[in-house]
């Protein structure tokens, strides 16, 4: 397999920065090699200012990277890497992990020590405390990290929001038996319209209310001490 390396003329350089380096480390190019290798890529606006400030510096790979970054960059190593120092959370743990790496790749020459302890103290305060407690010694290990603990705090709260609901969520009623009053008096039954008045030989009278209850439960003949049934005859009646 052979690699090409495109040429750089001008642009945000930190894309080409990146492909030189593969570039040289997939054919383990010596140190001494690397600026001629380099400065022959150049063209147009990137070549005419690597010859006119090529004297400025000592000659090197990283020296000819450093002026191209200041010539067509938004802004030098040293604002990158001061700003990678002071990168904070503000979204989500991916977002921040974009953002993280981003910056990063424009701020090169820190250690993989300095890279992970900017990362750890950029987190969120609830998250970074509980991904310093576990001491992670890589990046890829806080990473996973603080998304974990990222997925935890949110669970967290929606079980909390949604027993907050419950909580101060009022009994819930049977539609069945809501509008019933909560103190009932005494129910009365009703008298009959029409009183019966019970037939004795010689004599006439009322049935009392407890009378009309009981011959009416036993199916009794309100006129006579026999059942009712149909085709009654009545001997009194």
């Amino acid at each position: 397999m052979k690699l090409e390396l495109a040429s750089f003329g001008g642009g945000d350089p930190i894309e080409w920065l990146h492909r030189v380096e593969q570039y040289f480390e997939f054919y383990q190019v010596p140190e001494e090699r690397k600026l001629a290798i380099a400065a022959m890529h150049l063209v147009d606006k990137a070549a005419d200012r690597w010859f006119m400030f090529r004297h400025e510096s000592p000659h090197s790979w990283r020296r000819l990277s450093e002026l191209l970054m200041r010539e067509f960059s938004v802004h030098n190593y040293g604002e990158y890497q001061a700003a990678l120092a002071r990168i904070t959370q503000v979204g989500s743990v991916d977002a921040y992990m974009d953002q993280f790496t981003k910056m990063s790749r424009r701020a090169p020459g820190f250690s993989s020590l300095v890279l992970l302890s900017f990362f750890i103290e950029g987190l969120r305060e609830h998250i970074r405390i509980s991904v310093k407690a576990h001491r992670p010694t890589t990046l890829y290990a806080a990473c996973e990290l603080a998304k974990l603990f990222e997925n935890n705090a949110s669970l967290s709260r929606s079980s909390s929001h949604a027993h907050y609901a419950v909580a101060n969520r009022g009994p819930e009623l049977n539609p069945e038996v809501q509008h019933r009053p909560l103190i009932q008096g005494p129910q009365r039954v009703p008298a009959p319209l029409n009183p019966v008045v019970a037939r004795n030989v010689g004599e006439n009278r009322r049935l009392s209310q407890a009378e009309y209850q009981e011959r009416h439960a036993r199916n009794q003949c309100f006129f006579c001490d026999e059942i009712f049934r149909p085709r009654h005859n009545c001997k009194r009646g």
